[in-house]
């Protein structure tokens, strides 16, 4: 940008840079995992997770590839989308240390 420096400072610093994607990814490389596996998706359209069951399995009323519910369906009330707590839990409990969050 063609700008002043203390401009382009203010800009940089009035952004919200604790903004996360609702979208969490990792791996995790341990024993306790199952190798060659993926839990969740992202529709190619939306860009947003689509939601998981609680063994892992994809919602089967939404569409993976889109992302978004199929015409007619309801979202399971069980399916739910992992966020960074889940993700920290799983690690916690791999290490044997139980996380009672939810």
């Amino acid at each position: 940008m063609d700008i002043a420096d203390q401009e382009k400072d203010q800009k940089i610093g009035g952004q919200d840079i604790s903004a996360h994607s609702k979208v969490t990814s990792c791996a995790f490389p341990c024993a306790q995992v199952q190798g060659d596996r993926q839990y969740g998706s992202v529709g190619e359209k939306t860009l947003m997770a689509v939601p998981i069951l609680p063994d892992g399995e994809m919602g089967p009323n939404f569409d993976p590839a889109a992302g978004k519910l199929k015409e007619g369906r309801q979202k399971n009330p069980k399916s739910f989308i992992p966020n960074h707590g889940d993700v920290y839990a799983m690690a916690l409990e791999w290490t044997g240390i139980q996380f009672f969050g939810k």
